[in-house]
Formats: structure tokens, sequence, C-alpha cells
């Protein structure tokens, strides 16, 4: 009976066990997702800095022919 007893115990811990490392499997993908989540915030901003610094490229060069034009 007290056999009994230890081996359920034993099974019992042998799935918390298990469950320990699944949670931690999943602590682990949420790491990383959080992780993919900022880079993709980054190279968000990374794309929006490209598109501000194209629209003061394009000024430059409006700014440029005004200033040719006004010299001619």
């Amino acid at each position: 009976m007290l056999w009994q007893h230890v081996k359920h115990c034993a099974v019992l811990w042998q799935h918390v066990k298990d469950l320990a490392e699944v949670w931690q499997h999943v602590i682990g993908c949420t790491v990383l997702l959080q992780h993919v989540i900022d880079c993709a915030v980054v190279w968000q901003h990374v794309i929006e800095c490209a598109v501000v610094l194209q629209h003061v490229i394009q000024c430059a060069v409006m700014w440029q022919h005004a200033i040719e034009c006004a010299v001619q």
C-alpha cells in the first residue's frame, strides 16, 4: 500500500517536472517573440527615418532647382 503511494507520488512528481519544462519552453518562446516584436518596432523606425530622409533629399533638390532658377 505504501509502495503504491510512493509510486503514485513519483509519477505525480514526474508530471510536475514535465509541466515545469513545458513552461520553460513557453517562457522562452515568449521572450523570443518579444525580441521579434522589438525588432519589428526598430525596423519600423528605420523605415520611417528613411522616408523622412527621402523627403529631406527631395526638399534639398527642389531648393537647389529654385536657387539655380533664381541665379539664371
